[in-house]
């Protein structure tokens, strides 16, 4: 019985543990892909903005 509850012990141990660093990992790489992501609307929004804007001055010429 004695090594049963060690064994028991150990997995609920591992168990929290898991799920802490899952937790942690999943929080620290989705706040990490936000900003990727943000970063690259952003990017493509102002090479948008040029394109347009490079075009109609290549218009107004």
């Amino acid at each position: 019985m004695n090594e049963f509850a060690e064994i028991l012990n150990l997995f609920i141990a591992n168990v929290i543990a898991y799920t802490f660093f899952v937790a942690v990992y999943g929080f620290i790489i989705y706040n990490v892909g936000k900003n990727i992501l943000y970063l690259i609307r952003y990017a493509l929004y102002y090479i948008r903005r040029d394109t347009k804007k490079y075009k109609s001055n290549k218009d107004k010429q």
